[in-house]
């Protein structure tokens, strides 16, 4: 089966479902706005292949739930960072003196 119409008819009828089903998987609302845009843009790049799938939307879906992974990856890591360089409360950003 292959989509009839223009992406923009296919954008407005399925990118809800497709941001419902990334949070609903356990993405935050703004991860799952980001996801879900960044699959559409690269549906959109590939519109003159992806319109010849059985169930484009279901590509969708699956790269806007990998890209959901990857965000959350991605923002464990820097959270990691940064707790491994944060000075604690109490602690001098100034070297010490007695250390020389």
């Amino acid at each position: 089966m292959q989509v009839s119409g223009t992406f923009e008819d296919f954008f407005k009828s399925n990118y809800r479902e497709v941001e419902q089903r990334v949070r609903a998987a356990g993405a935050t609302p703004d991860v799952a706005t980001e996801a879900t845009q960044e699959a559409f843009t690269r549906a959109y790049q590939r519109w003159w292949k992806l319109r010849r799938y059985d169930n484009p939307a279901a590509r969708v879906q699956k790269v806007a739930l990998n890209h959901r992974i990857d965000l959350e990856r991605r923002d464990r890591r820097q959270t990691e960072l940064v707790a491994a360089f944060a000075v604690a409360p109490g602690d001098s950003a100034e070297p010490d003196s007695r250390v020389a």
